[in-house]
């Protein structure tokens, strides 16, 4: 249901070039798993961008659609605009953005929302990039959406089946075919999105549905008119009574320059947004286990975050997010998404490539207490490397000793040095190897690629992906792998099918001046040591696994950090095996104390 009249389409017309390159990784065979899916899923994703990044040139939109020229008057430093009081102008300006741009031609009602283009399909491109890159297979055959409260535009449907063809056409990657399902309460705003569907020849793709204002959101004739539905979108009702638009107006909260003209099942429901969407979480708890993967919904106000992430905390949901959109022109709007399935969402690589990666796109409106903790990556900083530790690259040795760890959890021989054959005490070597464990062992590892810092630069293994097929970090698990053989199999007797977790692991060299301040604090330096020594950032991406396993995901990033804090300290002073026999009799003491192991919690960055 769209939400106001604000006009954003004022502003944008310039395509954006710029490619997608938050990964630049590179390997000698195809990588497998969530690695795979976001380096095939970036190549749609360049397509996937906004094209209303500036002002629109009035004057070029007349010239590509004749028909907008009536509309223009001279404005501001001699540029040509329209008067956004003008109700016959605003829809003209949305009607040839449309036929320039989507090649859509719709028929928009005088007694209904005129839908602003460049917010919304800011909020298509995040659903779209947010359900490739968490579907189950890298490349989909086909993806599903669901528009809740269509109007009389059908708006959604429209762009987003537009928007998947031009990208498939212009990827060297295919971007899978798009179906869309859009309901809608009203029979005045039906007819018109049926003609808007059949005048674009679009009834294939596109399938309507009248439900009860007093039903379900999702009615199981709907959800069921498909196998599956990769996301639902929403732009539900904002206030709750026709006082509470006046009180908004007066606070000038809609712009004042654009003319409303709404309907009332537009406009206002009981309860406002928050009561709509709050039954849009009751009804996911049953039709998020399976059949529906994200549910997504617009919010025009800020007020309305904080009581929708309390209700999914409640429900112990996890799996969220609160985005803030680009802002076009004057108005500012958030997407709350949220899944029940085990693909974690994806914040290191939804958002638009091209947009500034801060967590709020309005500093009066910040978002960072919203954050889900098991959507945020998790930092760790080792101690400090000691200055006389310079015949080796800080970033090769954490790598080596990470890999290391991963080898003993699964049993796998650790290489030595001839040093250390012959007697003398010096670190294990691990063998190099870009891969290790299995699903049998339970735990297995991929280190990838990624191109060095300049040109010429040698690449260098920065990051390792991770998939945990059961737990093996325990020491309950350690212990039972010495007396029992290795099993996949569940304790029914079934085959685990998936991983209980996947992840990515980040290497990074710092300063130890620069290292977070949330990070363990690195012992103090002599006064004399003025050169800042370095240290290792590891950075934590949670990219698969159920809400119930966080507890098994902090715990292993818990092990994995101590085991290689305690050999990074130990180059300081005393052996290797001295610092883990003092972190191993600290960890008896704690137990002694607390009669139990509990894991650690992940620390957000």
């Amino acid at each position: 249901m769209p939400q106001s009249c604000a006009i954003e389409q004022s502003r944008g017309a310039g395509k954006r070039e710029q490619g997608f390159e938050r990964n630049r990784g590179r390997s000698d065979r195809p990588p497998a798993g969530s690695r795979r899916q976001l380096l095939l899923v970036q190549l749609m994703l360049p397509r996937l961008a906004n094209p209303y990044s500036g002002q629109t040139d009035f004057a070029q939109l007349a010239r590509d659609v004749p028909s907008f020229a009536a509309f223009l008057q001279d404005g501001h430093s001699g540029r040509l605009t329209i008067d956004f009081q003008d109700d016959a102008a605003v829809r003209a300006l949305t009607a040839a953005l449309l036929e320039r741009d989507f090649r859509l031609r719709i028929e928009l009602p005088s007694d209904r929302l005129c839908p602003t283009i460049p917010s919304r399909l800011e909020y298509l491109l995040f659903v779209l990039r947010l359900a490739l890159l968490t579907s189950e297979e890298p490349l989909p055959s086909t993806l599903t959406g669901l528009d809740i409260g269509t109007g009389a535009s059908a708006i959604y449907p429209l762009l987003a089946i537009r928007t998947a063809k031009s990208a498939s056409s212009s990827s060297t990657s295919p971007f899978p075919p798009l179906k869309m399902l859009a309901t809608d309460i009203n029979d005045h705003s039906l007819d018109f999105a049926k003609r808007n569907v059949v005048a674009n020849d679009l009834t294939e793709a596109v399938q309507l549905f009248k439900v009860d204002a007093e039903g379900a959101t999702f009615p199981e004739e709907v959800v069921n008119a498909v196998e599956q539905i990769d996301f639902t979108m929403c732009n539900p009702p904002f206030y709750d009574s026709h006082e509470e638009i006046a009180a908004s107006l007066a606070k000038k909260e809609l712009e004042p320059f654009s003319k409303c003209t709404g309907a009332d099942n537009e406009m206002v429901t009981p309860g406002g947004e928050v009561a709509f969407v709050s039954r849009m979480v009751e009804e996911s708890l049953v039709l998020g286990k399976q059949k529906i993967r994200w549910f997504t919904s617009l919010l025009g106000k800020y007020s309305s975050i904080s009581p929708l992430v309390d209700l999914l905390k409640s429900k112990k949901i996890r799996n969220y997010h609160v985005h803030a959109l680009p802002p076009h022109g004057y108005t500012i709007r958030w997407v709350l998404s949220w899944s029940l399935q085990d693909k974690r969402f994806p914040l290191d690589s939804v958002g638009d490539p091209d947009a500034p990666s801060t967590p709020t796109s309005a500093p009066s409106f910040p978002l960072t207490r919203f954050l889900s903790p098991a959507t945020l990556p998790a930092t760790y900083f080792t101690p400090p490397f000691p200055s006389s530790f310079s015949s080796r690259d800080p970033l090769e040795h954490v790598r080596e000793t990470l890999d290391e760890v991963l080898r003993e959890l699964v049993g796998e021989p650790i290489g030595a040095s001839a040093e250390e054959q012959g007697g003398r005490r010096k670190r294990r070597r691990v063998v190099r190897s870009h891969e290790g464990g299995s699903v049998v062992s339970g735990l297995e590892w991929r280190w990838s690629e990624t191109a060095g810092e300049s040109e010429g630069e040698e690449a260098e293994e920065r990051e390792v992906w991770i998939k945990a097929w059961r737990n093996v970090w325990s020491r309950k698990a350690r212990r039972a792998s010495t007396h029992a053989p290795s099993t996949t199999a569940g304790e029914d007797g079934s085959t685990t099918t998936s991983p209980l977790l996947e992840l990515r692991i980040s290497l990074e060299v710092v300063s130890s001046s620069s290292a977070s301040p949330s990070a363990s604090p690195p012992p103090p330096r002599p006064v004399s040591q003025t050169k800042p020594q370095p240290q290792a950032k590891l950075t934590l991406t949670w990219y698969r696994g159920f809400d119930a396993e966080y507890p098994s995901l902090t715990g292993f990033w818990g092990y994995l950090t101590r085991k290689v804090g305690e050999r990074v300290k130990a180059l300081g002073g005393g052996t290797e095996r001295e610092a883990e026999e003092a972190g191993e009799g600290k960890g008896r003491k704690r137990r002694r104390d607390e009669g139990g192991e509990k894991a650690g919690e992940v620390e957000p960055s």
